[in-house]
């Protein structure tokens, strides 16, 4: 029975730090940006600098006392007469006139060079190709994976709270015309990527404050945040989006391996036509 309190208490316990939320306080204040982020009372971002220990006096004196004394240089005995007398500068070598076939040979090592730059050049350009096209493919992966996950991702994703959302935005410009167009731009673009957030996140607002200036190029963009999520809904989102990723990369590398193989047939096919 002893036993079953201890293992119960150890998953209330688990239970208990899993469901405590993480904070992440965001904000971009005075062209200042800054995070910090709190577990319960611990700051795990920023890490706070470890103090410099300074030398007491004592130890200075004595680093002082122990300093090896000056060597003179190898130089510094040396008279005047002398110094002048050794070369300051090495003569340059005569320059040799070149044969005809020293010329001919060097102008083909030249085309052999450009060559051999030229095809560096195309395998770099098809390898940053190729590299893009994976990257292409892997953005294509995730946001299928999104797609897919449908009701279960967004489920996952209310668990993050964004809350405490302050935002104090001055839209300036010496025209007046085209700060009343930049203060309509901004109101747009403010509440519609908060109206797209709401449709994934739980948002809760502080205040919103979008002033138009006139006569004025000083724009002023403030905003702060809080961010909150248990380590159980961030688990629980990285391996459902894991599991999900892991099934479309299988089914696109099915359907990779289906299309080669169709290909190879048709080629197979028109060989054996010729």
């Amino acid at each position: 029975m002893t036993a079953l309190y201890i293992i119960g208490g150890i998953i209330l316990f688990f239970v208990i730090i899993f469901n405590i939320p993480i904070k992440v306080a965001i904000s971009y204040i005075d062209k200042q940006f800054s995070v910090l982020v709190k577990y319960l009372f611990i700051t795990i971002y920023p890490r706070p600098e470890k103090e410099e220990k300074e030398t007491p006096p004592d130890e200075e004196k004595t680093a002082e006392e122990t300093a090896p004394a000056e060597v003179p240089s190898e130089n510094e005995g040396l008279s005047e007469e002398t110094a002048e007398e050794t070369p300051s500068e090495v003569e340059e070598p005569v320059k040799k006139k070149l044969t005809r076939e020293e010329k001919r040979a060097l102008k083909e090592e030249k085309k052999r060079q450009k060559k051999i730059e030229k095809r560096r050049k195309k395998r770099e350009k098809l390898e940053k190709q190729r590299k893009r096209e994976e990257i292409l493919n892997l953005v294509g992966m995730v946001i299928d994976t999104l797609k897919r996950s449908g009701k279960v991702f967004r489920k996952l994703v209310k668990g993050i709270k964004i809350h405490d959302i302050a935002l104090d935005i001055d839209a300036a410009n010496e025209d007046a015309y085209e700060a009343a167009l930049n203060y309509g731009k901004m109101n747009i673009a403010v509440y519609n990527i908060i109206s797209f957030l709401r449709s994934f996140f739980t948002i809760s607002i502080d205040h919103i404050n979008i002033n138009c200036k006139y006569n004025s190029s000083d724009s002023r963009y403030d905003a702060s945040c809080v961010v909150t999520a248990t380590p159980a809904t961030i688990l629980g989102f990285a391996l459902g989006l894991a599991v999900r990723f892991l099934f479309v990369f299988l089914k696109k590398k099915r359907e990779i391996k289906k299309a080669e193989k169709e290909s190879a047939r048709a080629l197979k096919k028109s060989e054996q036509a010729a």
